[in-house]
């Protein structure tokens, strides 16, 4: 996937780009703030939105290793 961030006055502009197989991590990414309101409590926290998000393909990259 690519990332692309431009801003113009006070516009920012995010573009995402990827192939097929990349439709199901972006959304899944741009349903966090949603899943953070939804999961705010015990068991729900964030390593619960991380794990779901690894489902769909989405890698950390502090998880991989160098």
């Amino acid at each position: 996937m690519k990332f692309d961030v431009t801003a113009t006055d006070d516009e920012i502009v995010w573009e995402t780009r990827g192939d097929a197989g990349a439709q199901s991590a972006i959304e899944e990414y741009m349903r966090l703030p949603e899943r953070l309101r939804e999961e705010a409590r015990p068991g729900h926290d964030v390593a619960h939105l991380k794990a779901h998000a690894s489902r769909v393909g989405l890698r950390f990259t502090a998880d991989t290793s160098r």
